[in-house]
């Protein structure tokens, strides 16, 4: 429906537009006739009216234990306060910053070949982070980067997507928390490692600790996770080694 190609729309959508528009507007006046059986006159007077929701009783023994009310109150909402948001947009957040503070922090040590640990905290919206120092690196001493003298980056938190991607030779990323998607995607040396925060208390061989597809592409390199992975893990990895425990659907090339 979205394509501009002919061969696709006169293969997969038989239709016209004056049809599109017309399942469209029927399903606006369908919505328009719930809600005029509520008594609301706009979309954004749903929001928060949980009050309008009715709870069935499960099927099955396992939805007859689910307990919808953590979902359903919404009494920590003062009602005089806004319901939805009322902000076109967020300020975005600089991806770059954490790169740009791990390059900065490390680039004495790389330059003169002195080795050395450093720390660091991340959040979730830190991305690709040691993508610039594994540049730096690879710029600088190519193929063997800095097996001669490794760096070792200790981070404490949640790291966003792609964290060690292309990680060079001789650059550790020491992980305390949890990562995304994406972890050691390309990575071509050095390593990876990430456990749960000290003062966790679940089972890390039964919790995830990195998100899917992990490993993507590797060349080289080790990834240590003390916990299970998503799906995809190490698809197309072609030289990384990997110990975790678990995974969500069947490894490739691990």
């Amino acid at each position: 429906m979205a394509t501009q190609d002919d061969f696709l729309r006169g293969e997969h959508f038989r239709g016209t537009v004056d049809m599109v528009k017309n399942y469209f507007r029927f399903i606006a006046e369908e919505v328009r006739e719930l809600m005029a059986m509520l008594g609301v006159r706009k979309l954004t007077d749903l929001i928060g009216r949980t009050d309008l929701l009715e709870v069935l009783e499960g099927n099955t023994a396992s939805q007859r234990k689910l307990d919808l009310m953590p979902l359903l109150a919404n009494d920590f909402v003062p009602k005089d306060a806004p319901q939805f948001c009322r902000v076109s947009r967020n300020v975005p957040h600089d991806p770059g910053a954490k790169n740009q503070e791990v390059l900065a922090a490390l680039k004495d040590a790389i330059e003169s070949q002195s080795g050395g640990e450093f720390d660091f905290t991340i959040t979730n919206c830190d991305r690709s982070v040691g993508a610039l120092t594994s540049g730096a690196i690879a710029k600088r001493y190519g193929e063997e980067g800095l097996e001669a003298a490794p760096v070792t980056a200790n981070f404490v938190g949640v790291a966003g997507q792609s964290f060690g991607v292309w990680n060079a030779r001789g650059l550790n990323l020491f992980l305390e928390g949890d990562a995304n998607d994406y972890v050691g995607k390309g990575m071509n040396g050095g390593s990876i490692v990430i456990v749960p925060p000290k003062v966790s208390q679940f089972e890390s061989h039964k919790t995830a600790i990195i998100g899917n597809t992990c490993l993507y592409g590797a060349t080289g390199g080790t990834l240590f996770a003390a916990g299970t992975a998503g799906e995809r893990f190490a698809v197309r990895n072609s030289g990384a080694s990997a110990v975790i425990e678990g995974r969500a659907t069947t490894a490739a090339n691990i």
